[in-house]
C-alpha cells in the first residue's frame, strides 16, 4: 500500500524530530563531557554518555569535529598544566638538594670536630698511661686505651 502526502509529511516531521532529539543528545553529552575535567574526551564515552550508536554518531561529522576540537584544547591545556607542574616539582626538588647538602656539610663539619676532639683525648689518656707507668703508679683500668667501658674518660 501506497502511502499518501499526508502520511509522507508526517514521516518527515516524526524523522525531523527524531534526528533534532538525537542532535540534542549527543549536544547535552559532550557538553557533559566537557564539563568534567577527568572525563574521558573519546567517540565512545560520547555516544555511550548520549545513549545512542556509534553509527548515530557518524552521521554527525560536526558533533565529531567538536569533540575533536575539544579533546585539542584538553590536551594543550593539559600539557601546560604538566609543564608547570613539572616546573614547579623541578624547583622543589631543587630547593630540598641546596638543604640536604647544607645539612651534609653541617654534618661533615661535626664529625671533622668530634674526630679531632677524640683524638686530643685519645693522645692525653696515652700521655697520663705513660707518666704513670714511668713513675710506677698503678694504672686504673679505666685509663687504658681501649678499655672504656662506661664511655667516660
Amino acid at each position: 500500500m501506497k502511502r499518501n502526502s499526508k502520511q509522507e509529511a508526517a514521516l518527515r516531521r516524526k524523522y525531523a524530530a527524531k534526528r533534532d532529539d538525537t542532535r540534542t543528545a549527543f549536544e547535552r553529552a559532550l557538553s557533559k563531557i566537557a564539563e568534567d575535567p577527568l572525563a574521558v574526551l573519546t567517540e565512545k564515552s560520547l555516544y555511550v554518555t548520549a545513549d545512542r550508536s556509534r553509527a548515530t554518531l557518524n552521521r554527525y561529522p560536526d558533533i565529531k569535529a567538536r569533540l575533536a576540537a575539544l579533546r585539542d584544547e584538553r590536551q594543550r591545556t593539559l600539557g601546560d598544566s604538566v609543564q608547570r607542574a613539572t616546573l614547579s616539582a623541578e624547583s622543589a626538588a631543587t630547593a630540598r638538594l641546596v638543604r640536604v647538602q647544607g645539612e651534609r656539610d653541617a654534618m661533615a663539619q661535626r664529625v671533622a670536630i668530634l674526630s679531632l676532639a677524640l683524638q686530643d683525648l685519645e693522645r692525653r689518656n696515652a700521655s697520663l698511661v705513660r707518666l704513670l707507668r714511668k713513675h710506677r703508679i698503678a694504672v686504673p683500668l679505666e685509663l687504658v686505651a681501649g678499655n672504656n667501658r662506661d664511655g667516660n674518660i
